[in-house]
């Protein structure tokens, strides 16, 4: 199994136990160029010239994005224990508020970007987030009714864009039977942690407020 999410938890749990020097040896065991090679492979071979999406063309341009209402994010991930449905793949991803509070705790180490630059934004980003995917995307017809969900890494949704997964031979698969849930368990501890490793006169950390979390 993808050793990647228990580094990140190891992480998590080091914050919690206010050892920052421990959190920083747990991402520093990530091997981060080669998540850069892959993602870049993998995207080259939908759509760089003679990939899968090569000329694909949309049979509805232009047709817009539906809101997806957050009980339905919630439930979508929770039924699929935040893991990739897709059979290539099969990841267990990362809640992006667990990244969030990791870089906003050692931001040298996992810096991000509020619009997601892709040079500065961490490439954890682009690979282990949780996302909410599409089966059938808005330009296809699709809707944001609750069985045109799944839970993707985002990755996959990035590389995959509005392509039906068809087209692309993705299969999906059932949701997961293990017990993952991105690390949210962890959150309403972290943030205070993070909260009290941030304070004034302690060591270490991003002092800006924790509410830029939600950007």
């Amino acid at each position: 199994m993808d050793g990647i999410p228990n580094l990140l938890e190891r992480a998590v749990l080091s914050l919690l136990s206010s050892d920052q020097a421990q959190a920083r040896r747990a991402l520093r065991g990530i091997d981060f160029p080669a998540l850069c090679k892959a993602r870049l492979e993998f995207r080259s071979r939908i759509w760089a010239k003679g990939g899968l999406a090569s000329g694909y063309k949309s049979l509805h341009p232009g047709t817009g994005r539906q809101s997806t209402r957050r009980a339905d994010i919630r439930a979508t991930f929770e039924r699929d224990r935040y893991t990739c449905r897709y059979l290539h793949c099969r990841r267990r991803t990362v809640a992006i508020e667990v990244l969030k509070l990791i870089s906003h705790s050692l931001p040298d180490l996992l810096p991000r970007h509020s619009n997601w630059q892709p040079v500065e934004t961490h490439i954890l980003y682009w690979t282990y987030t949780t996302s909410l995917e599409h089966i059938v995307p808005f330009p296809a017809g699709g809707t944001s009714n609750r069985q045109n969900l799944l839970t993707a890494c985002y990755m996959c949704n990035d590389a995959k864009n509005y392509v039906p997964h068809d087209i692309l031979g993705w299969d999906i698969g059932p949701p997961a039977e293990y017990c993952w849930f991105g690390l949210t368990e962890y959150i309403p501890e972290l943030r205070k942690a993070i909260k009290s490793l941030n304070s004034p006169g302690s060591e270490g950390g991003n002092h800006n407020s924790l509410s830029d979390l939600m950007s």
